[in-house]
């Protein structure tokens, strides 16, 4: 239901580069819900292998960068490993160190593992990954039995100190968080049916300054940028499909939630990670971020007796595995031809009339897409020039 209130959206869009990728989300997810059978011993054993391997992979590059040995993918950051941005890598770091503290096996690499990646998180200022680190611990010591409901409420205190201390560590940032959260819940409230795919580049600046202008104020108390993300992929999900999208959203990782706590799952302290970096941060926009929690989503609740999926027989199991590979295969490769096409637009702008008949082509799939816009708009300027002359 929230892949067709998605579908409902997306239609008429004419952006496939930027809005295919949730439909192909949507089918691998059903892809690993055939593929990956009840007994999940195999997959969580690669996965108790790989994350240390990939940590440590990050961390020798994130090292690297910070001595200047090799340059950051972001002009901005001196550290970033591959993601170029510091939250980015924070926030895919966060998603992994519950792994180092839910295992009990290599307690000491695992412990490493865990101290220096909240070391790296404090030096490239992640503060978001940190608070979801440190409150998923927490949670996970907790469901574990490993502290009494006292403990619990002490720990939880003191991370209530510590979010201060972060909310102190950069205030201003902290400022303009709320008063985008303020906005944005101003336009769930106004629009609840949903603004659309585009809801925060489109509307998101023109509700800011019509609230600015109607709470002179209250705007005053907080800190203004321009901004297109709400910082809150709850507010994102709520602005974008509306509140039936929202509450369909919030029931399927609920869902995911509760049976994977049933089932005792170590699957579910990620997601949990993944949850607390939602409510600050736009982790949507990370696809390997994405890609990974889905797959945790599928081990917390494919060992369980509930099915969400219809019942594939196990005759009939390699026809659908194969019909959804290659439906994903076909969005990849319309999205890969939408794409090329529009560079060979852009590349061969000396040949005017095979530049306009690539950008014509492109206008199909791409007339939704800003940045298309852009450079076709900019094609047909120096092509009238090049007409003048």
């Amino acid at each position: 239901f929230l892949f067709l209130t998605y579908l409902f959206f997306y239609r008429a869009t004419k952006n496939n580069l930027d809005f295919t990728l949730p439909i192909i989300f949507f089918f691998y997810y059903i892809f690993l819900r055939i593929f990956i059978s009840n007994d999940i011993s195999v997959p969580q054993k690669i996965i108790g292998f790989v994350v240390p391997i990939i940590l440590c992979g990050h961390y020798i590059l994130a090292v690297l960068q910070y001595f200047a040995l090799i340059p950051n993918f972001h002009s901005y950051f001196p550290v970033g490993s591959t993601f170029g941005n510091p939250d980015m890598l924070g926030a895919y770091i966060s998603v992994l160190l519950p792994f180092c503290f839910a295992r009990s096996k290599m307690k000491i690499l695992h412990f490493l593992l865990l101290s220096f990646g909240i070391i790296l998180l404090l030096i490239i200022q992640a503060r978001t990954a940190l608070l979801s680190t440190g409150i998923t611990f927490i949670i996970y010591i907790f469901i574990e039995k490993k502290i009494s409901l006292k403990q619990f409420l002490l720990s939880s205190i003191g991370s209530f100190m510590g979010l201060i201390l972060l909310i102190l560590w950069n205030p201003t940032s902290v400022s303009g968080r709320f008063f985008i959260w303020i906005v944005s819940g101003k336009m769930l409230i106004e629009k609840p049916q949903g603004w659309g795919l585009y809801a925060f580049q489109k509307d998101y600046m023109i509700s800011q300054i019509e609230f600015i202008e109607n709470f002179p104020l209250l705007a005053s108390r907080f800190n203004i940028d321009i901004v297109y993300s709400p910082f809150n992929e709850f507010l994102n999900v709520g602005g974008r499909l509306g509140i039936i999208g929202l509450i369909l959203y919030i029931l399927f990782i609920g869902s995911i939630l509760i049976i994977g706590y049933k089932e005792k799952s170590i699957f579910i302290y990620p997601l949990i990670a993944f949850i607390i970096i939602s409510l600050f941060y736009f982790s949507f926009k990370i696809t390997p971020l994405i890609v990974m929690i889905l797959l945790f989503s599928v081990l917390a609740i494919n060992k369980s007796q509930y099915s969400t999926v219809a019942i594939i027989k196990k005759n009939n199991k390699a026809i659908g595995i194969l019909f959804i590979m290659l439906f994903m295969a076909i969005l990849m490769a319309l999205n890969y031809n939408s794409y090329d096409t529009w560079k060979k637009a852009i590349i061969t702008r000396k040949d005017i009339n095979l530049s306009d008949s690539l950008f014509l082509k492109s206008y199909k799939t791409l007339s939704g897409n800003g940045m298309f816009l852009y450079s076709y708009s900019d094609f047909y300027t120096v092509k009238e020039i090049f007409l003048i002359v």
